[in-house]
């Protein structure tokens, strides 16, 4: 046995970025999905979210998304299953994502069927699809994109579907209207309804006063009432988002509980992404190509050894020593998933920064990851992997864009375990 230098790959020679990372797209907008901006068709969306064939190329099936897809689809084929669905995750965890991949799936099934990770879900033929957006919808603007003039959630829904007659009196006074009308709406086809950021309208609806009651009040019981509705049809989906959760919705708490008490009694919640998954999730958005895989094994096995190395080293026992070879394994296993970062990055993002009421984790990791990744790009970083250790808080755009860059700038300059410098020296036999 004899052990001989070497050089680990530079993740630059092995991986390639999407264009817009490399071409240096890097503001909000492009990793943050605009659910009402891709049904409308509005001029300036980006690619990746406007076209389906690029959005479901750059979008990594997670197991809990790939089930909460097909249960939709099952259902609006009149199947058995929660017919009703609240997307409510932590920070940012690809809620809006999602309902834009529903969306999609609902307008051209063909892109779908060509992406490999989307064949197979369940086909239910046509599908009318309605977008109520909490952020685009204000209660004292109207509505004319769907060829009338829409003041409510409830006229915009009949607007979309081409049933507003049935609640222009409704729209006309505010007043939401009871089940069975909202049946008539619906239609007896399949027929899916997303709502996203309905706690931003609702907050907005309550300054504005209808009666001896408020266009907030009234927006509560017609959600209410279309998830009644929406519970029992036959052909019908509802998949929505209140908000991520009560530290987003600071100042608006008492409003977040009363709209997750009136559904909860029909209501499934989902997670689209949760645990190592976020890891691939922002390898697909962000990398065209992840190269050799060969070259990425070498990579986590040699940092694997250098941790176990470090962890035996200090061990003083023999379950100390085994643990030093769990913890090994864990990481070479985690290295090959969110290659080429390494896992301490994305859990200072996900994990420290995710405790920050203002952080959005997916959308705000992926902004500052691709500026990460596209300084380091185009100054030919030659380390292994992309650690805490690697990013250039001197680059202006990667240092603007972190919204924890207090947390970054001293983890950045702590040792973290296991990251060791770009020539690694590992044994050859």
């Amino acid at each position: 046995m004899t052990t001989a230098a070497y050089r680990l790959a530079p993740w630059t020679t092995v991986v390639r970025p999407h264009e817009d990372v490399t071409g240096g797209a890097l503001d909000m907008g492009t990793y943050a999905a605009n659910l009402a901006g891709v049904f409308r068709r509005y001029p300036g969306i980006p690619d990746v979210y406007a076209r389906p064939d690029r959005f479901f190329a750059a979008t990594y099936l997670t197991s809990a998304l790939r089930k909460l897809l097909d249960d939709v689809l099952r259902v609006l084929g009149g199947g058995a299953g929660d017919r009703v669905l609240q997307l409510r995750t932590p920070f940012g965890g690809g809620k809006t994502h999602t309902l834009v991949a529903l969306l999609h799936l609902a307008r051209d099934r063909a892109a779908a069927a060509a992406a490999p990770d989307f064949a197979g879900l369940p086909d239910p033929g046509p599908i009318q699809v309605a977008v109520l957006s909490g952020e685009e919808l204000d209660p004292l603007t109207p509505m004319t994109d769907s060829g009338v003039e829409t003041h409510t959630l409830w006229g915009e829904l009949a607007a979309q579907l081409g049933r507003y007659h049935l609640v222009a009196e409704h729209d006309r006074t505010g007043s939401a209207p009871g089940g069975e009308v909202l049946r008539q709406v619906l239609g007896d086809g399949p027929v899916m309804v997303l709502l996203d950021e309905v706690l931003v309208y609702v907050e907005k609806a309550m300054a504005v006063q209808r009666g001896e009651s408020n266009a907030g009040r009234q927006a509560m019981l017609f959600v209410q009432a279309l998830t009644e509705v929406t519970n029992t049809h036959p052909h019908a989906a509802m998949v929505y988002s209140l908000q991520a959760s009560v530290g987003e919705a600071v100042g608006a708490e008492g409003l977040l509980t009363q709209l997750d008490h009136l559904v909860s009694r029909v209501d499934a919640k989902r997670e689209p992404v949760s645990g190592d998954e976020v890891m691939r999730v922002v390898q697909r958005r962000l990398f065209a190509e992840l190269g050799d895989a060969d070259v990425q094994r070498t990579v986590a096995r040699v940092y694997a050894d250098l941790l176990r190395r470090q962890l035996e080293a200090y061990a003083e026992t023999e379950d100390a020593r085994r643990q030093a070879a769990t913890e090994a394994g864990l990481l070479e296993e985690r290295i090959l998933v969110a290659y080429p970062f390494h896992p301490e990055l994305l859990d200072l993002m996900y994990h420290r920064w995710g405790s920050l009421p203002s952080y959005q984790r997916t959308r705000g990791a992926l902004q500052f990851l691709a500026s990460t990744v596209h300084a380091l790009w185009h100054k030919g970083a030659d380390a292994p992997l992309i650690g805490p250790g690697e990013v250039d808080l001197a680059d202006e755009a990667t240092e603007g864009r972190s919204s924890a860059r207090s947390a970054s700038g001293s983890v950045t300059r702590r040792c973290c375990r296991a990251i060791s410098p770009p020539r690694a020296r590992a044994p050859s036999s």
